[in-house]
Formats: structure tokens, sequence, C-alpha cells
């Protein structure tokens, strides 16, 4: 049998073994002291240097970055605005496959059950540190996360590291010739990197595929939809050291090409050759939008998948009795009765007509007469008073006594909504919630159909609308611009009852009329006499 030593193919592809940096051994074919020349060689190239011209850069150490080895670490300000080629796809579908070859740098790779990329990672190819950044990404279709999560990883990863001009999208699939459901789930995250115009820079990778024309129908089906004149490519291949091919389809030329087996430097120039034919990257842009149900803030594509369910608006507070309208002074009697408040006196001619009677000083009535004063039962207060006109302010010169009312409005208080005495200890008439003052419609239930609550929640975790949702339900967000602001809601007076008769005067006394009033003109200084009828008669 032929020596694989002795094959140029096999030989060659010894270079692109994975990589440790610091003097560890590239490969087991070759001897240390070649590994460490050819290290330093490529640790060292001449660029051009922004500041002082073409100048090799200085030797560095590989650093860990996320649990992989990766190329030596470059400075933020020479990484911004660099481009990048995102490797994107299921768990198990090549991605850290296809970095390693593309890079010569060793990036974890998995060849057992679990999955090995559990952050996102950034690559560069060893002597290339102004070239495309290579961005190794979350498997998707996995079950310790889901896919939703794992694109905004990737998104907020080349925010981070100021790498958003995307070159190229690595679409890392297995081979299938149908568009199922999860082609279809991964061609619609894939589209929100730019919507539309991302498909002229994605490449269709296919693992383990002996024919990449047929293999890849389904997942070239699923991007058309997107946009059906959009330029894919669609490449395949199978590795040289998967375990899965024997020696013999190793062993020579024509059998690698029958099996479509490609080595290291075969799978970087394809994926060279399609980069190469990608014009140029497009810009991931970022718009921050404003929720109106949660209110969280940032890009749409980064917001959490979780919002509020249903606004519900509720009455936070208890409910309470209360009186609508205020207090007003009442007598609880409906009769008045007749006194005198004069005394008992005879008149100075009955000593020379010798009278017995009696007459009261009040009214000049005699002794067993109706009283002259009308004064309320319950309390004796006078139920009017008359006040004197003095002549210069009378209309003809007279002296008049004008009535005037509501002298004593009442001896206790009561309150104007349901005339309930203020001593009964009644807590209220009407039912209102504490929180917001609003009256209760139709009774003390806790809200009738026509109330509308004080404020609003949300039906599922009853948080106030518009706070964090934290991880209340699942829903796409309700998205406004940066500046919406929600507009303000007339909240309800809750005012005194207008509408409430007031109360009529007692026993149908009437005031004056206005136009009295007017011809009168009245003084505010004018003296108050009780007296007994309320008429305007003449004093003489």
């Amino acid at each position: 049998m032929k020596d694989k030593t002795s094959d140029p193919k096999v030989s060659s592809s010894s270079l692109g073994e994975f990589v440790r940096a610091g003097g560890e051994r590239l490969s087991l074919r070759f001897e240390k002291e070649r590994n460490r020349e050819w290290v330093q060689k490529q640790f060292q190239p001449k660029v051009p240097n922004r500041n002082s011209g073409a100048s090799p850069l200085p030797q560095r150490e590989s650093v860990l970055l996320n649990g992989h080895n990766t190329t030596p670490e470059i400075e933020e300000e020479e990484e911004a605005g660099l481009s990048c080629v995102i490797c994107i796809g299921s768990t198990g579908a090549g991605k850290s496959s296809t970095i390693s070859k593309c890079t010569s740098q060793r990036a974890k790779c998995s060849s057992g059950t679990e999955r090995e990329t559990k952050k996102c990672a950034k690559y560069h190819r060893l002597g290339e540190h102004n070239g495309s950044i290579w961005v190794d990404t979350v498997g998707w279709d996995d079950i310790d996360c889901e896919d939703a999560d794992s694109f905004k990883e990737v998104l907020r990863f080349i925010d981070k590291n100021d790498i958003m001009n995307v070159k190229a999208i690595l679409w890392n699939v297995i081979p299938n010739i149908r568009r199922d459901a999860l082609l279809s789930k991964q061609a619609a995250i894939i589209d929100l990197f730019k919507p539309g115009e991302i498909w002229n820079n994605v490449i269709i990778v296919l693992k383990q595929s002996m024919n990449p024309e047929n293999d890849g129908k389904g997942a070239l089906r699923a991007a058309l939809e997107y946009n059906a004149y959009a330029n894919i490519q669609v490449v395949g291949y199978r590795f040289f050291e998967d375990p899965t091919i024997s020696e013999a389809q190793r062993e020579t030329q024509k059998t690698r090409e029958v099996f479509n087996i490609k080595t290291n430097e075969e799978v970087r120039a394809i994926i060279d050759e399609k980069l190469e034919d990608i014009r140029d990257p497009i810009q991931v842009v970022f718009h921050n939008s404003k929720c109106a149900d949660c209110t969280e803030v940032g890009d749409i594509r980064l917001m959490s998948s979780y919002c509020h369910m249903k606004p519900y608006r509720i009455h936070p507070g208890d409910i309470e009795q209360y009186h609508p309208k205020k207090t007003e002074l009442f007598h609880p009697s409906e009769h008045y009765i007749y006194e005198h408040d004069g005394i008992l006196k005879k008149p100075w001619y009955s000593i020379s007509c010798l009278c017995r009677i009696k007459r009261y000083s009040c009214c000049n009535r005699k002794s067993g007469k109706q009283g002259c004063a009308a004064k309320w039962a319950c309390c004796k207060d006078p139920v009017q008073k008359h006040r004197r006109l003095n002549s210069k302010n009378s209309p003809n010169g007279y002296q008049y006594q004008i009535p005037t009312y509501n002298i004593s409005p009442g001896c206790k208080t009561r309150y104007k909504c349901c005339k309930v005495d203020t001593s009964s200890g009644s807590l209220g008439c009407q039912s209102k919630y504490s929180c917001c003052s609003q009256r209760i419609r139709g009774g003390s239930q806790r809200l009738s159909q026509d109330d509308d609550g004080c404020q609003v929640v949300c039906k599922n975790c009853n948080k106030p609308w518009g706070s964090p949702a934290g991880n209340c339900f699942k829903k796409d967000h309700n998205i406004k611009d940066i500046n919406w602001v929600e507009p303000k809601k007339e909240e309800p007076s809750f005012e005194e009852d207008s509408s409430t008769p007031s109360t009529p005067e007692p026993f149908g006394i009437k005031r004056l009329d206005s136009d009295l009033n007017e011809l009168l003109d009245w003084d505010e200084n004018d003296e108050y006499v009780d007296l007994v009828a309320p008429v305007i008669y003449h004093i003489v």
C-alpha cells in the first residue's frame, strides 16, 4: 500500500491542522523546531500600519476567548470597522469545523452528543489581522436554548465588538432536498439581519454532502421565499478527517472526488472563492424602538420574547361608604308654635278706668290670646325676623318692617344627599373606591359593567400596564417610535352631584321678590327686630 505521508495532498493538508500558539505542536507530522519557526513567521507579517507605515506586528500569544483558543488579540480600534463572516446553523451542522479549516485556528468542535460552542467567539486567520473576522455562534435547534435567544446573542456580539459589516453568512445545514419547518424557521431568522438584502451575502454550506446541488434544494427554497432574485451560493463537502470516512475513501484523489472529500486547504479554497464572489458587505443597522405595553426600549430584534398579555382595568383600593353632599342645618320638627316674647302688664290708663285686663307688652294683646311670635317647636327659635327701614330709604317716606327668612336655618345637622341626621352614625349613603374616589354605580359590587377601573394592569401578572414584563407572556411587542409618549387619559371628575334637587324651604315660606329688594335698596347696617307676621306694615 502506498505510504500516505508521501502523498502530496495528505502532506499539504497537515498545514491546516489545529494550531496551538506559543511554541506548541501544530501537527504531529512535523518537527518541533520547524513548527516554531513557522509560527514565528506567521505571527510577524508585514502589513501597512496606519500610523508609521509598514512594520511587522509584534509577536503575541493566543488568548482564550469564551473557552476557545483564538488568534492573537487585536486592539479594539484596529478591529473597528472590519467586516465579519458569521457561521450560523443547527447544532452539529459544522460551524466550528468550518471556522477551523478556514482560519487555521483551533475552534472547539463537537464529535459527541453534546454541543461545544456555548457562546459566540471571534477568530482571525493567521497572518491576516486586517482581514475579516470569523464569528462562531451558538447552534440553533438546541435543547438548552431557543433560536431567538441565540440570534439575539449574535447581534449583541457583533454590536459589542463593532463588526456590524457582514461580509457573508455561512449557513451550515444538513443535506435536505425538502423545505421543512426547521429550514424555514432558520431562514426567517437569517432574514432579520437585513430583510431581503442579506441573501446576496449568504452561502449555504452543506455538511456531509456528496451532491451539494441536490442536497441544498431545501435550504435554497426556504431562502428564496424572502428574496426570489438573490444570488445565493451553495457549497458542500465531506471533511478529510471525518471519522465516518474509511481509509480506502481517503487513499486516492479519485476516490476523494467521488465521495466529495475535501482537505483543509481545499475547504478553505472553496470558501474563499465564494467569498470573493460577494461584492459588498451588508451593514447591520440597529434602530431603537419602544414597546407601548411593557416600555422596553431597544432594537426590536434584541427585545425580550416576553411582554404583557392583555390590559385590564381595576380599582386597587377598597370599597368605602361616603356621603356625596355636604351637611346642612334643619329643624327636626315640622311645626311651629306661637308665643309672646313680652310680659303681661296693665295699661297706663287702667288706674282711671279700673280696668283689670292685662295685655302683652310685645303686641298689646289681651292675656290668653294666641302668641304673636312664631317659633319652631323643636328649639323655640323664631321662625322669622324683620328689619326696620329708615324713612329716607323708603320710597314714600314711611318706615317699613321687611320680613326676612332663614334666620334660624336649623337646630341640628343632616346630610343633603340622604337627609340623614349626622348624629345617627351613618358611614355613607353611597359607595366609592378609596383609590380614586370613583362612585360605584348599581350598588356595592366590586366593578359594574359601566365602571372603568382607575388603574390598568396586565390580566396575566397583575403588574401595572407599561411596567417591565419579566417573564409574563410570550407575544410580539407593540412597537412604537422611541419618542412615543402614551396620551394621557382624562381623569373622571368625581365632584359633588349637582343633579340632586335642593331642599325646599320648610312650610312653604318663600323669599321676597327680587324686584322688591331693588325697590327698597336695603342697607347692610339696617337693624333687625322680631315681629309676628311676615307682612309689611306702617309704624306709627
